[in-house]
């Protein structure tokens, strides 16, 4: 199953970090218009995507941000192409949730160890997912290594 379809999948997957870490999937609705079969994926409004880069905000929001990640990886998911549009907040809740999952595919991580702020940054390889290695150096989370 491809596109809308495999998203509405990967949110079912998801079920139990709706409301949480990732916006409420409502539906997967088809139809047919004059365009033809029209497909439409409802989800929550939960804020808008972040405009500056992770690294600026502070630690606190950082670690909840690698957090969310690291609870989407644990359940069997990953963006592909995680980055700050992939993170929302909600202004008026102070809620901040992971989101657009069209280009996400099921992962099985192999994250091999915890991503400890201000550690000596660990090696790729060693590290075990590329996806949460490249997320954790866009939060600035290690120092470099030696």
């Amino acid at each position: 199953r491809g596109g809308i379809r495999r998203e509405a999948d990967l949110y079912m997957k998801l079920t139990q970090l709706q409301g949480d870490v990732v916006h409420r999937f409502y539906g997967l609705y088809e139809g047919n218009t004059p365009f033809g079969l029209t497909h439409c994926l409802v989800v929550e409004y939960c804020g808008e995507p972040l405009m500056d880069p992770l690294s600026t905000y502070d630690w606190d929001f950082r670690r909840q941000v690698l957090g969310a990640l690291q609870k989407i990886h644990e359940n069997g998911v990953e963006l592909n192409t995680f980055g700050i549009g992939h993170i929302a907040i909600n202004t008026d809740t102070d809620r901040m949730f992971i989101i657009d999952f069209a280009n996400a595919s099921e992962h099985a991580c192999k994250r091999s160890q915890q991503i400890d702020f201000h550690a000596i940054e660990p090696r790729k390889f060693d590290f075990g997912c590329d996806e949460l290695f490249d997320a954790a150096q866009l939060a600035d989370a290690w120092s470099p290594g030696m």
